[in-house]
């Protein structure tokens, strides 16, 4: 999703999930949803999100993802104007140039909500430094390579 001119636009279709701190108008976060309804016990979990920073090469970002209560928005339906309050940082992660996957450890939030007896979990990616580069992860849309929620048991 996207700040500014773009913020009642809904990007929910698109292939790729931007993340950027800049400028207003130039802001962009990416909302998860998982559901867990299948999963028992959780022993780790973790977010694998495969893209890059869009920066000079050989640099990185720090890309946090953080906790979001609030699991009643649509992925066709969510726009910067009406998304969910964001918690707090759950894990950050260099993340540099190089398109791979990169993991963030999400275990304690993932433990907390199958514990409170939540199936439906929605995490938000973002990076807090203020950066003009983009940094771009596969969205479940793309061909290739879509967001994961690895949980082991």
């Amino acid at each position: 999703m996207r700040d500014g001119a773009s913020a009642g636009t809904n990007f929910g279709t698109a292939t790729i999930l931007a993340v950027k701190n800049s400028t207003t108008g130039f802001n962009r976060r990416a909302f998860l949803k998982f559901d867990l309804s299948g999963v028992g016990s959780v022993s780790s979990a973790r977010l694998r999100l495969f893209g890059s920073f869009g920066g000079t090469s050989g640099s990185t970002i720090p890309v946090l993802v953080h906790s979001v209560v609030n699991t009643s928005w649509s992925e066709t339906g969510i726009t910067w104007n009406n998304q969910p309050a964001i918690g707090g940082a759950l894990a950050s992660v260099s993340v540099g140039t190089t398109a791979r996957y990169w993991e963030w450890d999400v275990t304690a939030y993932i433990k907390s909500q199958k514990s409170a007896g939540n199936n439906l979990v929605t995490l938000e990616v973002q990076t807090d430094t203020n950066n003009s580069a983009v940094t771009s992860f596969n969205s479940r849309e793309a061909t290739a390579n879509p967001p994961q929620l690895v949980i082991v048991r």
